[in-house]
């Protein structure tokens, strides 16, 4: 799914097919990258099964904000999961 410029991912009960790319990283460029997406903020970092691989990888899923906030001088509106940036 996408919100504008912005992918995301929902995390809910449904099985379904996301289609992407998978990185070996350091756990330095992981540490940068939850920075990048707001890991706790924005988004939540998990740990996901993906078929054909033998170890779980992780994903970052939208979290369900209920308050507005400024990123980098930009108002984002955020309600029931909702994320708006307004330039």
């Amino acid at each position: 799914m996408s919100y504008g410029e912005y992918p995301i991912l929902i995390k809910d009960d449904h099985t379904a097919t996301i289609y992407g790319e998978v990185y070996d990283i350091s756990h330095e460029t992981l540490h940068l990258l939850d920075a990048l997406e707001g890991n706790g903020f924005l988004y939540k970092r998990e740990l996901i099964d993906i078929t054909g691989l033998e170890h779980k990888v992780w994903c970052y899923f939208v979290v369900e904000i209920e308050h507005d906030f400024v990123v980098d001088d930009e108002r984002v509106y955020a309600t029931g999961g909702v994320i708006t940036w307004v330039r």
